[in-house]
């Protein structure tokens, strides 16, 4: 019985005097918690650094494609045309004009260019006095119109790759009232327009030191030799008409020109107009 009963959890005690075998039942204790040990809590993981991207050194600029050699023609009508010579003090007519052509080659590996170039401008001489060439006197002349022409052939060669040219030319002179035409060698410097891109700008600046020519002694009593100094002007802009393909192009632009008077020359000469006009590339 006390074997059964202890082996149920039971405390059993022998009574003696009564033979009686009394049982309690004594519950289990609890079993304890069990000892938690404080501990530091992980390390929270370290993220592996990503290697440095690596450095690319940059590398040599592509090179520049091979330029082509452009030949094309201008025409131009010449707008708000100012003219000033012995004849008219800032007048101009609007059946003015100016065209050009320009043709580039290369001969020894060395870039050329060959241009050609004219202009017309229209003026009004209201009637009056007008100063006589050589003689300083003056000569009452009736209203007419009149025109100063003017013709341009230049040589040049490549300074730089941007289509930049140094030359030499020869510039002539002459008009519509008997002035003596004068011719004379000058130097200058082209920038000519990239006709293969979409829009492009240019100009030039060309002077010619010493324009003459034989004034006879019908025009000059004296006889002698006219002579000017002329400094010429031009910048314009070109605009591709049409696809990339297209070989007709826009031209605008401003050019100016100023003619010193030296021997014979009565007076200074100066000629300037706007231009607007179309072009066409070969």
């Amino acid at each position: 019985m006390r074997v059964l009963a202890e082996g149920l959890g039971a405390y059993v005690q022998w009574q003696p005097s009564l033979h009686v075998v009394t049982i309690r039942y004594r519950p289990n204790a609890a079993p304890s918690s069990p000892v938690v040990y404080a501990t530091a809590p992980p390390a929270a993981p370290t993220a592996t650094p990503l290697p440095p991207r690596p450095v690319i050194p940059p590398g040599p600029p592509p090179p520049r494609p091979p330029r082509e050699d452009e030949t094309f023609v201008v025409g131009d009508a010449l707008v708000a045309t100012n003219v000033s010579n012995a004849f008219a003090h800032g007048t101009g007519r609007s059946d003015s004009y100016a065209g050009r052509g320009v043709g580039e080659f290369t001969l020894l590996n060395i870039p050329w260019m060959l241009a050609v170039e004219g202009a017309s401008y229209g003026f009004h001489h209201p009637a009056g006095p007008v100063t006589a060439l050589g003689s300083g006197g003056a000569t009452v002349i009736p209203a007419l119109d009149g025109r100063e022409d003017e013709f341009a052939a230049k040589l040049g060669v490549g300074v730089a790759p941007t289509r930049i040219y140094a030359g030499i030319g020869l510039f002539r002179a002459s008009d519509s009232l008997g002035t003596p035409v004068t011719t004379g060698l000058g130097a200058g410097l082209t920038k000519q327009p990239d006709l293969d891109q979409a829009t492009s700008l240019y100009g030039d600046v060309w002077y010619y030191p010493n324009v003459q020519g034989v004034c006879p002694s019908a025009t000059c009593p004296a006889g002698g030799t006219l002579a000017h100094g002329v400094l010429t002007f031009r910048g314009g802009g070109t605009l591709r008409l049409g696809s990339d393909q297209s070989r007709l192009f826009l031209d605008a632009g401003y050019q100016r020109e100023r003619r010193k008077a030296k021997s014979l020359a009565p007076v200074d000469t100066t000629l300037s107009a706007g231009y607007i006009g179309l072009g066409i590339r070969f």
